[in-house]
């Protein structure tokens, strides 16, 4: 595989990550309640609306936590790929601006 798609592939999946870390962030902050903490802001929709959702999507809290946190480890390892594969131009660029 030529490396201009490597790199493409890579930035697409770390991209959909974050947007998938992002949104299900979102939905459990914005959306559903926090459990143990009775009728807790973590659902601002709960407030205007009058009504805690148990689920969003057909799923509930503790399914968008698990796809949260894996979406951060997914991250973490293709940010490290990223790094290792980009590594010879961060040098480069390092020793290119300590020399100015």
């Amino acid at each position: 595989m030529q490396k201009g798609w490597l790199n493409y592939f890579l930035d697409l999946a770390l991209g959909l990550n974050a947007l998938l870390m992002g949104t299900s962030g979102l939905i459990m902050w914005l959306v559903l309640p926090c459990p143990g903490e009775g009728r807790s802001f973590s659902g601002r929709r709960a407030l205007l609306e009058g009504v805690e959702p148990e689920t969003f999507l057909g799923l509930g809290r503790s399914t968008w936590r698990l796809l949260h946190e894996w979406a951060g480890v997914a991250i973490l390892c293709l940010l490290t790929l990223h790094l290792i594969l980009h590594w010879g131009w961060i040098v480069q660029m390092t020793r290119n601006l300590l020399k100015r």
